[in-house]
């Protein structure tokens, strides 16, 4: 079986050939690109972390990239400020949310705005 028969079998109740194996590899395929993490979070378009992604995916056979990069995407999005460092994971700041009362004046975001959500998506279109 490929990786996406494997993958279907799975999700569809059947057995595969054996159990899918999908792994968080951002940092370790950045770092097998010689990529900071900071670079790739830098590059809109997406296209060197979906290659350290892609490259690392091919060179240790598992069968597919899980990322949760995103998570502090729709944060930033709606105005919280994030620290972003060299070779670590973007994290909360400053939150949009100071007071509990805040909510009530929060306004969707229009995230076709946000550069983090915009790499986001070219990050799996590229993959």
């Amino acid at each position: 079986m490929n990786s996406k028969q494997r993958v279907m079998a799975a999700l569809q109740g059947n057995l595969p050939d054996r159990v899918p194996v999908f792994i968080m590899s951002r940092h370790y395929s950045m770092r097998f690109a010689n990529l900071s993490f900071k670079s790739c979070l830098e590059d809109v378009s997406g296209e060197k972390y979906a290659k350290a992604q892609a490259e690392a995916y091919h060179l240790c056979g598992y069968d597919g990239v899980m990322d949760l990069e995103g998570v502090n995407a729709e944060s930033e999005a709606f105005g919280s400020v994030l620290a972003i460092s060299e070779d670590a994971s973007p994290s909360v700041v400053a939150p949009r949310i100071q007071d509990i009362e805040e909510i009530r004046h929060l306004e969707i975001p229009d995230i076709t705005k946000s550069k983090t959500i915009i790499r986001q998506l070219n990050v799996v279109k590229n993959l």
